[in-house]
């Protein structure tokens, strides 16, 4: 913040030597949302010191100079000093873009656009400065154009306006309409002939789900399809994490030597404990996908899963 108000000119120095000789009892207050829309939409400059944490050090300092300038051109007509506490009303900040961080001093009326105190060092700030900010506020106002003049007849223009717009809207929206008429029996078809193509690409899905299930289910080279449940990467959830029973998981490689020794004692062991334990086998070489995310380095790898339960749970 680098504007400082110390520095004014002859008009400003005799506007500021005028209101400090009118000083008497001020109207300082604290402001909600709800009074300040009300207090600008009557005509006032509403000067407010926007603040946060109440024991603020810097907000305490501010509060001191901004009181004693209240007090001084608080009766000044039209003219409206107080507090807001944004803990209390903090869609403020957006609705008035307010600066942060805070303690913020800005201006407010119905001529002018809100303008905010600029400012270096915030233990800095006097009684000169603000009374300077409040002089420039109210030049601003000054020099702010008068909109009033002419203002019967830029109404009538834009009334003159509005009416041919409308006219070209309505007119406009009559061919729209006898458009969209001519076109409704197209898109019917149309949209008629894209629900029958999503209906059948639905039927063909579900016929390849279910291909693809009896293919999992079919029995695995040298492995026991009674017994022992072949697992791919879409059936892994259902199959394994079921969370009914204990499962094991053997990852293989077809063409491993390890793992065709190892087919007859997998086979054995699954017919020993079917009552309370699946044995699935998942061939790695064509579902690759198993490799990073089960930590495959070697075959054949074993993972045992207790009652069905996640990786986190399971063991290798």
């Amino acid at each position: 913040r680098s504007v400082k108000y110390s520095r004014m000119g002859v008009l400003g120095r005799l506007f500021v030597f005028f209101l400090l000789l009118s000083g008497c009892t001020g109207k300082f207050r604290n402001i909600d949302e709800t009074e300040l829309e009300e207090l600008i939409q009557e005509g006032n400059t509403v000067f407010v010191m926007f603040y946060e944490m109440a024991h603020c050090a810097h907000c305490k300092s501010l509060h001191k100079a901004f009181t004693e300038i209240s007090d001084t051109l608080g009766d000044t007509p039209t003219m409206v000093f107080g507090r807001t506490n944004l803990d209390n009303y903090p869609n403020l900040k957006s609705l008035y873009s307010i600066p942060t961080p805070t303690p913020t001093i800005m201006a407010f009326s119905d001529i002018i656009r809100p303008v905010v105190m600029q400012y270096d060092n915030i233990a800095d700030v006097s009684m000169v400065d603000l009374v300077g900010f409040v002089n420039k506020v109210q030049l601003t106002k000054l020099d702010a154009p008068d909109d009033a003049e002419g203002a019967d007849d830029d109404d009538d223009d834009d009334n003159e306006e509005e009416a041919v717009g409308q006219q070209e809207e309505e007119r406009d929206y009559t061919e729209y309409q006898d458009d969209q008429n001519h076109d409704d029996a197209n898109h019917q078809e149309e949209e008629e002939r894209e629900e029958r193509q999503l209906q059948q690409q639905e039927e063909e899905e579900e016929e390849a789900v279910e291909a693809e299930q009896e293919q999992e289910e079919e029995e695995e080279e040298g492995y026991s399809n009674k017994l022992i449940k072949a697992v791919t990467y879409s059936s892994w959830d259902r199959i394994v994490h079921n969370g009914n029973t204990h499962v094991v998981v053997e990852f293989y490689s077809p063409e491993c030597g390890a793992c065709k020794a190892m087919r007859s004692i997998v086979n054995k062991i699954a017919k020993e404990v079917e009552a309370s334990v699946q044995f699935c086998v998942v061939d790695v070489t064509s579902r690759y996908e198993f490799h990073s995310e089960w930590d495959i380095e070697h075959y054949p790898t074993f993972w045992f899963f207790p009652n069905g339960a996640s990786k986190q749970q399971g063991t290798k």
